[in-house]
């Protein structure tokens, strides 16, 4: 059973001391429902494992919201038990990578109810106009079309999803949208009109790229309830525009900071997410005291996909420099609550990487002492997926799905590709493997399998950087 250690637990809690405090580990599973694009529901964008639902012309959310895996789910949560699909936030707390357990995002839903959700979130499309090295067509329109030149995905939310959601919206008291880029998907502008015209009260998040806005969007900033996150990764017009491929620096750079000021007038917090990466990781202090001094919430993501970028797959030698570099760095003394809070996670951000230094020594002494044959390391491979299924009773939704990745490796012609390619799959933590399997489709999955035998094969990636 995966319950919270009590020692972890209290070091999260204190981490996030600025943020309301509940007896809950996490409050999704009582407030929440997502909408992804393959038209899975889910109680937040991270457990991936379980079957809760699907969207359907005429479903009944209020019956779904009811239904034996929420309440299971619930109870567990109520337990402080997080074996029914929530391994990402364990995994991520035992590591103390506080600012990576994605459960904190809820914490300031309280006001629940039990009758059906307040917080719904949507992820229903791919449509993007940036084309962001970490990203995968999956989230891009633009990747999908233009780097990965594949066939565009169909939606799988028809003309009366909107219209389905009505019946909520009444005690709805957020609505979060998420793409894609959300200034670019036109369900979204329906699905507020509705929503203003029955319930004047709802907050409206969005996760962006911040390279749209119109005054339009900027008066709706003003008037209405709004949160806003923006996607930055860069002071330096070079590395942003590296990094968010067919992005134009100043005009995100110039629309953060009036959306910073709309929110400041208003007694709101901008958030920023940054991504660190391969190519801005040395730019991470300049950026990050930059948006602290701006009084921007700051949010680091972890970015594990693709090879070509990730921090996670270096040599212990590059990541014992870069938790040096980062632990140099001089940071301010708080003078707010947003300020301490990004000082713990920039803090944490530390953590994360010094963990992934120990695991690369691991790592890197394993191959020196035991140089397995391509055969032998997917046999275990595979005995490992079996034993996680089994373990926590987990119910693939493609039961062909993990026995298919034989068979997308075969494909790779280069045996040294091959087998960075399966060691990088090897490497990865187990639950992360089995949610992303579980939650796309064969093709999709062999589209990722693909693409990471591109980066260790055209970049000529070593397996360690």
């Amino acid at each position: 059973m995966l319950t919270c250690k009590k020692d972890k637990y209290y070091n999260f809690n204190k981490f996030k001391n600025n943020i309301t405090q509940t007896k809950k580990f996490c409050l999704a599973p009582f407030s929440t429902l997502v909408f992804s694009q393959s038209g899975t529901i889910l109680p937040c964008f991270y457990n991936k494992q379980i079957d809760f639902g699907y969207y359907y012309k005429g479903i009944d959310y209020f019956k779904l919201w009811k239904n034996s895996e929420f309440k299971t789910l619930r109870n567990r949560i109520k337990k402080k038990n997080l074996d029914f699909g929530c391994q990402i936030c364990k995994y991520e707390l035992d590591k103390g990578n506080y600012h990576t357990v994605y459960a904190q995002r809820y914490d300031y839903l309280t006001d629940f109810i039990k009758d059906q959700p307040i917080n719904l979130e949507f992820q229903i499309s791919n449509k993007c106009n940036f084309n962001c090295i970490m990203c995968t067509g999956e989230n891009s329109s633009y990747v999908r079309n233009n780097r990965e030149q594949g066939e565009s995905y169909n939606s799988t939310y028809d003309s009366s999803f909107p219209e389905s959601l009505i019946p909520l919206f009444p005690k709805i008291k957020e609505l979060a949208f998420a793409g894609g880029e959300p200034f670019l998907i036109p369900e979204y502008k329906d699905i507020i009109e509705k929503a203003r015209s029955v319930n004047s009260n709802i907050k409206y998040s969005f996760a962006t790229n911040g390279s749209l806005f119109k005054s339009e969007d900027f008066d709706f900033f003003k008037n209405e309830n709004v949160d806003l996150t923006i996607s930055y990764e860069s002071t330096v017009k070079e590395i942003f525009e590296e990094i968010r491929v067919n992005s134009n620096f100043e005009t995100v750079h110039n629309n953060l900071i009036e959306a910073n000021q709309i929110l400041i007038r208003k007694n709101k917090t901008l958030s920023v997410k940054v991504c660190p990466l391969r190519q801005n990781i040395f730019d991470i202090p300049k950026t990050f005291l930059f948006l602290n001094s701006q009084n921007i919430l700051v949010v680091f993501n972890t970015v594990l996909f693709p090879p070509k970028v990730a921090l996670w797959l270096l040599n212990s030698n590059s990541l014992s420099e870069i938790v040096t570099f980062l632990k140099n760095v001089k940071l301010p003394t708080p003078q707010n609550k947003i300020q301490e809070n990004n000082i713990h996670t920039y803090r944490s951000l530390i953590n994360q990487i010094s963990n992934w230094y120990q695991e690369a020594i691991v790592r890197e002494d394993l191959l020196r002492k035991d140089r397995l044959a391509y055969n032998d390391i997917l046999s275990k491979f595979m005995q490992k997926t079996k034993d996680y299924l089994a373990y926590y009773s987990v119910d693939m939704r493609d039961e062909n799905s993990i026995s298919a990745i034989p068979n997308v490796l075969s494909q790779i012609e280069d045996n040294n590709v091959r087998l960075k390619c399966l060691l990088y799959l090897n490497y990865l933590p187990i639950h992360y493997i089995i949610s992303e399997i579980n939650f796309r489709s064969k093709s999709k999955m062999a589209d990722r399998i693909m693409q990471i035998a591109h980066d260790f094969s055209n970049l000529k990636l070593e397996i360690y950087g």
